[in-house]
C-alpha cells in the first residue's frame, strides 16, 4: 500500500500545476456527463407496449389522426410509432392466429413449420371436442417433428409452455376433460376483443360467417332415419349439403348463401340460366380450405370496391385458414378452439331460424300434396329456391340480437320499418320467418304424416350435428394446404331429371288456372302480384319468340 502511495506521489509530480488542475476538471465534467446521461436515461425509459396497444395504435393511424398526437398519448417517441406502423401486418396477423393481446412483441418459434403444424392440429381436434392433455400435444409435435425431417426437437415442458403461451391457450383447455364449450376462454375473448372490434368498426362493418349441414329432402317421416347423422359419407351423404351463411351484424347485408353440394351439375339445374344462391361442389359436399378462400377473396374484393373496411367474425377451423391470402379491405378475427357455441352469433339462432323458414316452406309443399294426392319430391333446384327465400324473409331483428347474445352488446335489432323490436328467448319475432309452420305440422299430425312422439322442433334441428367439413388428416396439415379438390364434374344420379320445358300455350294455360283460383278468393294483393309475373313471363315469351325466328332466318 506504501508502495502505491509513493508511485501516485511521483506520477503527480511530474506533471506541472495547471496541467493537473485542467485534468481534475476534465474528470469532474465527465462525471457530471455520465451522470446527467443516467439520469436523462431513466427518465426516457424505453415504454413496452402490448400487441393490444400496437393495435389501437394502427387503428388510430389508419383511421386518419395525426401521428404526434398518437405517440403523446401512448407515451412513446415518433421512431417508436414508425416502426410499430412498419410492422402493422405482422402484428395484425399474431392477434388474429390467436396470440395473445397481451403480448409484448411477435417472436418468431424456432421451427415455425413445426409450430404451425401442431396448432392447426390442436384447432381441428379442439373443434372436434375431443379432450386434450399436455402429454399428447408433446407426443404430436414429436410426430410431426419426424415427418419434418426435424432431429434435434425435444418436445420439452418448457417448449410446451411456450407453445401454450404463443397460442393464448389457457391450461384448463387441456385438462383431459370433454367440454361442451369453453367458457372461460369465451370470456376472455370478449374481454380481450370484443370492445375493440365495437370501437373500430361500425356493426354494418363486423360481419359473421359460418357454415351448417342440411339434410334438404328431409321430410317428418324420414326424420328418425338422419337424426344425429354426421354424414361422413354414408348412405345419406347424397342427402345433404353444406351451406356457409354471412351476415353482418345490423342485419342490412345478408350475402347470398354458398351451398356445397355433392355434384357439380345436378340434373334438376338443366335449362336454368341462373340459380338463386352460389352453388359449387366436391365429393364429399363438404367445406374445403379451397372453396372457403375464393368465396374469401371474393368478399373482399366486393368490400374494396364498397369502399369499405370490415371484420370477419370466423371460427377456428382449419378450411378458414389460408396463408396464401393478402386481403386488402378484410380484418379476420378468429374464436378460440371450443367456444363457438358461446361466442358465434350464428349460432345464437340465425341458423335455426333458416332451418325454420326453410322446413316450414317443406311442410306447407308436403301438406298441400298430401291433401291433393300428389308425391313430395325435393330436387336440388326446387331446395335452392327454398334456401333462398327462407334467407330473404329472415328479418334483421332476429340477426341483430343474435349478435347481441353473442355478446356485441351494441348490436339493436331492429324490424323492416328501420324501428327497434325484440327477440323472445326462443327466437321468435312477431314476423317469424316461418308463419303457420305450427298449424300445417299440427294438420299433418292427424293425416298420420308425422311419427308418433316426433317434435316440430326435432324436425327443425334434426341435422345440427353434420359435419360441414373434411377432418384434415396429418399429411394434409403437414402440406398446409390441398390442391387436389376433390371436385365432382359428373351429373347426379340420385336426383330426379329436370322437368321439360313448358311451351308458351302452357305456360297460358296455367297463368288462367291461377288467375281464377285467386279471383274466386278475392284477394286483390294476389292478383296484383300474379299480374306482375305474367306481365314479365309474357316479355321472355316474346324474347324467345323473336329469337327463334331470327334462327330461321339464318337456316
Amino acid at each position: 500500500s506504501r508502495d502505491r502511495s509513493s508511485a501516485s506521489s511521483a506520477f503527480l509530480a511530474l506533471f506541472p500545476g495547471r496541467v493537473l488542475a485542467s485534468l481534475t476538471a476534465c474528470s469532474a465534467t465527465t462525471t457530471s456527463f455520465h451522470l446527467r446521461d443516467t439520469m436523462s436515461t431513466q427518465a426516457k425509459k424505453r415504454k413496452i407496449l402490448s400487441l393490444e396497444q400496437k393495435a389501437q395504435i394502427i387503428a388510430e393511424a389508419e383511421s386518419g389522426r395525426k401521428k404526434a398526437a398518437i405517440a403523446e398519448d401512448f407515451g412513446i417517441p415518433a421512431s417508436s410509432l414508425s416502426t410499430i406502423l412498419g410492422n402493422k401486418e405482422s402484428i395484425k396477423k399474431a392477434l388474429a392466429s390467436g396470440t395473445s393481446s397481451k403480448h409484448k412483441k411477435v417472436t418468431r418459434p424456432l421451427h415455425e413449420e413445426l409450430d404451425k403444424a401442431v396448432y392447426a392440429w390442436f384447432v381441428e381436434t379442439r373443434a372436434r371436442n375431443v379432450p386434450l392433455s399436455g402429454s399428447i400435444v408433446q407426443q404430436k409435435a414429436l410426430n410431426y417433428a419426424c415427418l419434418l425431417g426435424i432431429d434435434d426437437f425435444k418436445a420439452s415442458i418448457g417448449w410446451l409452455n411456450r407453445f401454450k403461451d404463443r397460442h393464448n391457450i389457457a391450461g384448463k383447455v387441456l385438462c383431459g376433460e370433454s367440454m361442451s364449450a369453453d367458457v372461460d376462454g369465451a370470456t376472455a375473448w370478449k374481454a380481450t376483443n370484443v370492445a375493440g372490434i365495437l370501437s373500430d368498426y361500425a356493426p354494418a362493418d363486423i360481419y359473421n360467417a359460418d357454415e351448417t349441414g342440411l339434410f334438404y329432402e328431409m321430410l317428418p317421416s324420414r326424420t328418425l332415419d338422419f337424426k344425429g347423422q354426421r354424414c361422413h359419407g354414408g348412405k345419406h351423404s347424397k342427402k345433404r349439403v353444406t351451406v356457409l351463411l354471412c351476415t353482418n351484424m345490423d342485419g342490412s347485408d345478408k350475402r347470398p348463401p354458398l351451398v356445397i353440394g355433392k355434384s357439380a351439375k345436378p340434373r334438376c339445374f338443366k335449362g336454368s340460366r341462373s340459380l338463386p344462391v352460389q352453388y359449387v361442389a366436391n365429393k364429399k359436399s363438404w367445406m374445403s380450405r379451397a372453396i372457403f378462400t375464393e368465396w374469401m377473396v371474393a368478399f373482399d374484393r366486393d368490400m374494396k370496391r364498397q369502399g369499405r373496411k370490415v371484420c370477419l367474425l370466423l371460427d377456428n377451423c382449419s378450411a378458414h385458414h389460408s396463408n396464401e391470402v393478402e386481403l386488402t379491405n378484410t380484418e379476420l378475427r378468429f374464436f378460440p378452439p371450443n367456444c363457438t357455441s358461446v361466442l358465434q352469433p350464428l349460432d345464437q339462432g340465425v341458423i335455426l331460424s333458416l332451418k325454420r323458414a326453410y322446413r316450414g316452406r317443406l311442410i306447407q309443399r308436403l301438406l298441400l300434396n298430401c291433401e291433393t294426392g300428389r308425391e313430395t319430391k325435393v330436387d336440388m333446384y326446387m331446395a335452392l329456391q327454398m334456401m333462398a327465400a327462407a334467407w330473404n324473409t329472415l328479418g334483421r331483428a332476429i340477426i341483430a340480437n343474435c349478435f347481441t347474445h353473442a355478446g356485441f352488446a351494441e348490436a339493436r335489432p331492429v324490424n323492416s320499418a328501420g324501428e327497434t323490436a325484440d327477440v323472445t328467448d326462443d327466437g321468435d319475432e312477431e314476423e317469424s320467418p316461418a308463419p303457420g309452420i305450427t298449424a300445417a305440422w299440427t294438420r299433418l299430425e292427424k293425416m298420420g304424416n308425422v311419427p308418433p312422439n316426433l317434435e316440430l322442433d326435432e324436425y327443425i334441428g334434426a341435422d345440427a350435428c353434420v359435419a360441414v367439413h373434411e377432418d384434415v388428416s396429418d399429411e394434409q396439415i403437414i402440406k398446409a394446404a390441398r390442391n387436389d379438390e376433390d371436385s365432382s364434374d359428373g351429373e347426379d344420379d340420385d336426383v330426379q331429371d329436370a322437368p321439360a320445358v313448358a311451351t308458351a300455350s302452357q305456360v297460358m294455360d296455367a297463368f288462367d288456372v291461377i288467375r281464377n283460383f285467386v279471383a274466386a278468393r278475392d284477394d286483390d294483393v294476389a292478383m296484383g302480384l300474379l299480374t306482375e309475373c305474367e306481365n314479365r313471363v309474357t316479355t321472355l315469351l316474346a324474347v324467345k319468340r323473336k329469337q327463334a325466328k331470327l334462327t330461321d332466318f339464318w337456316h
